[in-house]
C-alpha cells in the first residue's frame, strides 16, 4: 500500500534537529510541531512576519515560508488539511 502524501505551504516558526514548528497563517500561537523524520521541507525563499496573539516570551520575527511534504494522516491529525 502506497503512503499517501500531501504538500502544504506553511510558515516555519522554529526547527530543531528532530522537529519543526509550523503554522498555516503565521500565528505562532496556533503552530504545531511536526516530526522531522516524517516530513520533507523545501524553502520557498519567501518570508512572513509571524504574529503572536497571547502573552509570550517571544518577539514577532520574520519566518521562512516553506513547503512541507508529509503523510496525509499526519496533516489531518495536526489540523493542517
Amino acid at each position: 500500500m502506497a503512503r499517501e502524501l500531501v504538500d502544504i505551504t506553511v510558515v516555519q516558526h522554529h526547527s530543531t534537529g528532530s522537529a519543526i514548528l509550523v503554522s498555516e497563517t503565521g500565528n505562532r500561537d496556533k503552530a504545531v510541531w511536526l516530526p522531522g523524520s516524517a516530513v520533507e521541507v523545501s524553502d520557498t525563499g519567501k518570508k512572513q512576519r509571524e504574529t503572536i496573539t497571547g502573552p509570550s516570551r517571544y518577539s514577532p520575527r520574520m519566518c521562512p515560508i516553506v513547503e512541507v511534504t508529509l503523510p496525509v494522516r499526519l496533516a489531518e491529525d495536526k489540523g493542517l488539511v
